[in-house]
């Protein structure tokens, strides 16, 4: 699509294509060194995508926690950043704050989001702010 897209401009990958790509490298099952690829394109493909939302922020949080071994140095900060970087542009949904759920010890996700609470918040226990850009559904 990329390479179509320099002579073909409605062929350059959108938000949904980016998405999907994330979405399968997530759910990429196989040998450490098919994971190991798969992550590595979902570290690109996030890159890559300048217009992220919710469900790119969400199913990239996925692919990390899948992806990666809970022991590698790169894990939490990795997630915290896609975190911290769609709350900063007002991209986190119930399904961003699942998968941080999903992916990070107690300790770390009550730290990260600043909550005394346990279990999973929603986006009405957490700053409007955080969820101001998110699609209706």
């Amino acid at each position: 699509m990329k390479e179509r897209s320099v002579a073909n401009k409605n062929l350059r990958p959108n938000t949904y294509i980016y998405a999907s790509v994330l979405n399968a490298c997530a759910f990429t099952f196989g040998t450490d060194e098919t994971k190991s690829e798969a992550l590595s394109i979902a570290i690109d493909t996030f890159k890559e995508c300048q217009q992220r939302n919710d469900v790119v922020y969400g199913t990239f949080i996925k692919a990390c926690n899948i992806l990666m071994d809970t022991d590698d140095i790169r894990r939490i900060p990795m997630i915290e950043t896609s975190f911290l970087q769609g709350r900063k542009r007002g991209e986190i949904s119930d399904f961003v704050l699942l998968e941080l759920f999903s992916s990070l010890s107690s300790r770390h996700y009550k730290e990260l989001l600043g909550h005394d609470m346990d279990g999973l918040l929603s986006v009405q226990d957490v700053p409007r702010s955080w969820s101001r850009n998110v699609a209706k559904r």
